[in-house]
């Protein structure tokens, strides 16, 4: 079960295996009074509906941040889409793009977003996904005064 600390720091720490539903019901539906939160949520379901029109694979999404916190009012849902390496997805790479924070997803979605491609463990290019997989989980692990937090792993397909 997710409490929150005195901070508002979802617990236990590190990453929980979550669905899409109760990802809502925790952080979207349980703050009424919230001025943002719907807003965002539909923002992120936007978000995800579109990724899956232009990407017909499974994706794992890491949530962290404050939408993903106590926070009564977070400006956005900060996350990472891991896409497996497959082929064709080159031809791909420039309309994912568009999927990132640099691509416009802040604005468009309220999705502070990046987008992490996974390399199998016999592709060379694999060591770079280890470096983004640390990367991300030491950044999500902590809020922004360095306390351990937890962080959410959403299956969308």
């Amino acid at each position: 079960m997710i409490q929150f600390d005195e901070n508002g720091n979802p617990q236990p720490t590190g990453k929980i295996r979550i669905t899409t539903p109760q990802f809502k019901k925790l952080f979207a539906d349980s703050f009424p009074y919230s001025n943002t939160r719907q807003d965002i949520w539909r923002g992120y379901e936007r978000y995800t509906a579109d990724l899956l029109d232009i990407w017909s694979g499974t994706l794992i999404q890491w949530v962290g941040g404050s939408f993903a916190s106590a926070v009564r009012d977070p400006i956005d849902i900060d996350l990472v889409t891991v896409i497996p390496y497959a082929d064709g997805l080159e031809q791909k790479l420039y309309t994912l793009e568009q999927f990132s924070k640099k691509g416009g997803s802040r604005e468009l979605y309220r999705v502070d977003a990046s987008i992490m491609i996974a390399y199998s463990e016999t592709d060379p290019l694999h060591i770079e996904t280890t470096r983004q997989y640390e990367y991300w989980t030491r950044l999500y692990s902590l809020d922004r005064q360095d306390r351990p937090r937890a962080f959410f792993e959403i299956v969308a397909d």
